[in-house]
């Protein structure tokens, strides 16, 4: 990792802060520094409960500095989604880092979460793990939805950074709707014949396969094209193949993956990796190994 700086978005709560082990695991392995930030919403009084946090902050300054991890910390009071996004632009944050809020109703995630506000506002890279995510374990298995832009090659790319070296698996999926819903109204007729639907179909494949062309033989790697509303045949393929996370990019208007993505992150229960759709993203893992060709 050419990198940098990975900002966890810490809770400082007591227990396992499941953000807070996943960034220091990248960081760990990747030599970034962490930056570990508190937001103590403005609802409450800043002065409450301001001995534990510092008793917190310290113990996970601690841990980071026994693993070898430049770390600093930093607490704020105000709205945690704004000053999660101040931080990681005014610091240059390459990934943010964050936990699922599941205090807002028997769903995963909701429409006001701070989770999701984030990914409305930031245009970097932002990983969301589960409150039982499992740092230690590192990622060996991704799913990653694309579309067929130019764009899918740099978001697989990016995403190969984070696979580790026990057994790596990567699958690519691309969702359509309906076959016959790709065609403009005027040309349905031609979309019912098999033959032309089927030479659609391996065009899609071939495209693809062209995004993951670079991707080091030690992967085994895999195309599917999965049919159905996009966020539900992501999350489907995700079960099927056991992903243990899931990489979707987004545009900077959510569209057309981008509001995909939050429909995932609604609806899906594994870490979830959503990439901004831009010409040059940030180191993040790059082993030799796994390095895409020049």
């Amino acid at each position: 990792m050419n990198s940098k700086r990975i900002l966890v978005a810490a809770s400082l709560t007591n227990g396992r802060d499941a953000a807070f082990e996943r960034g220091l695991a990248l960081a760990r392995a990747s030599g970034a520094e962490l930056y570990v930030l508190h937001a103590v919403p403005r609802n409450q009084p800043f002065a409450a409960g301001g001995t534990h946090r510092l008793e917190r902050t310290a113990e996970l300054r601690s841990r980071a500095e026994q693993a070898g991890v430049i770390v600093r910390t930093v607490e704020q009071h105000g709205d945690p989604a704004g000053i999660i996004e101040l931080h990681a632009n005014a610091r240059a944050a390459d990934l943010i880092v964050m936990g699922a809020d599941r205090t807002l109703g028997s769903k995963w995630l909701r429409r006001s979460s701070i989770a999701e506000r984030v990914l409305r506002r930031t245009t970097k890279p932002t990983l969301i793990v589960p409150v039982d995510d499992d740092a230690e374990s590192g990622f060996s298995n991704l799913l990653v939805a694309v579309d067929l832009s130019p764009a899918a090659r740099g978001i697989v790319d990016y995403a190969v950074q984070l696979l580790g070296h026990d057994s790596p698996r990567l699958t690519v999926v691309h969702a359509v709707r309906r076959i016959e819903s790709a065609a403009p109204v005027d040309g349905l007729v031609r979309w019912m014949a098999p033959e032309y639907r089927t030479d659609d179909l391996e065009d899609a494949r071939r495209r693809l396969e062209a995004a993951v062309a670079d991707v080091a033989s030690a992967v085994d790697t895999r195309v599917q094209i999965a049919t159905g509303p996009h966020a539900k045949a992501i999350v489907n393929e995700a079960e099927a193949v056991n992903a243990d996370v899931v990489v979707v990019g987004r545009s900077g208007r959510f569209r057309p993956l981008g509001s995909t993505a939050l429909r995932v992150l609604r609806d899906h229960k594994r870490p979830l990796l959503i990439v901004p759709v831009v010409k040059a993203l940030p180191a993040l893992h790059v082993t030799e190994q796994y390095r895409p060709a020049a």
